[in-house]
């Protein structure tokens, strides 16, 4: 048992290591903090903070063309890891809400979705859209992704890191 949790372990360092997926030095494995936002579905101001579950933060634009295929690639994996627990968190940047709930009906997707605001774009960095965060159990973000051609390597990282 312990050796199947290490070789898992050694794989999802691999990955890391060897993909270009994420070239995160370790000042960037920050822990996710609290933030309030104000969520799409009633408008009310929430507080969004970790909950144990493997998370992605997906922040986009209406606006933006590359948020669109992300979208779609975002929407299998809700689906496929939804029974394992993976939390999908949408994030809109720079929109006015009215815009931003009506992209989202369109959409027909993600059960949580804010508007972006300071607090959480400097938490994050200054996230430019489109850009998918990785946030482990423990509430560290473990991985960021910007282009389409990361996202194969992002479904593997999934399975490894609800596999530990």
């Amino acid at each position: 048992m312990v050796t199947i949790m290490l070789s898992k372990i050694i794989l999802l360092l691999a990955l890391f290591a060897t993909s270009s997926l994420v070239q995160a030095q370790e000042s960037e494995w920050l822990k996710l903090e609290p933030v309030s936002l104000t969520s799409l579905y009633n408008g009310q101001i929430t507080k969004f903070e970790h909950d144990g579950r493997l998370t992605l933060v997906y922040f986009f634009a209406s606006w933006c063309d590359t948020c669109y295929s992300h979208t779609q690639i975002l929407k299998y994996l809700e689906q496929k890891y939804a029974k394992l627990g993976l939390r999908v968190v949408l994030i809109y940047l720079h929109e006015p809400y009215a815009e931003a709930k009506r992209h989202l009906e369109k959409m027909g997707f993600g059960r949580e979705a804010f508007l972006g605001n300071d607090e959480i774009i400097t938490n994050f960095r200054n996230p430019i859209a489109p850009a998918i965060f990785l946030i482990d159990r423990k509430g560290y973000l473990t991985g960021r992704f910007t282009e389409a051609a990361q996202l194969n390597d992002l479904s593997q990282l999934i399975t490894l890191s609800m596999s530990i």
